[in-house]
């Protein structure tokens, strides 16, 4: 992707390995997940989350409920990844806008991205919509 920050057009990775990573490791919607800040993000190892936890905002959740869930190994990784190529804190957003790093990416770019990531790879898109096979993919590992 092409960023166009301060006056100056750079080519960068996209975002969409760890938005992939993020949506499948916690069955999130990909709105939510776009709006991820980096004040929401809780690194810290405990012995309820071992490998870190993200505050789920409620002004980001379809019922308007804040949650806090630890992460899975997947998850941390791609986190460890972000923080290490676009260190950031607070309110800053952990997938920016290409055109303005104070805005976090609109779910129709990463939506673009995965059309065009699916393209590129030969695969059919899934069945469902573009996101939701995700969650209902998470939704079915944890069901007994």
């Amino acid at each position: 992707m092409e960023i166009r920050w301060h006056g100056r057009r750079e080519p960068v990775r996209s975002y969409l390995s760890e938005i992939l990573d993020i949506v499948n490791g916690t069955g999130r919607r990909i709105s939510a997940v776009c709006k991820l800040r980096y004040g929401d993000l809780r690194l810290e190892r405990t012995s309820v989350a071992p490998h870190g936890a993200i505050r789920w905002p409620a002004a980001t959740d379809k019922m308007g409920f804040e949650t806090m869930l630890p992460v899975n190994p997947e998850v941390r990784t791609a986190l460890d990844r972000v923080v290490a190529e676009r260190p950031g804190l607070g309110s800053a957003p952990i997938f920016p806008s290409p055109g303005d790093p104070t805005k976090p990416i609109q779910k129709d770019l990463a939506a673009g991205w995965l059309v065009r990531a699916e393209a590129l790879a030969g695969l059919e898109p899934q069945p469902g919509g573009l996101w939701h096979p995700f969650r209902r993919k998470w939704v079915t590992e944890r069901k007994h």
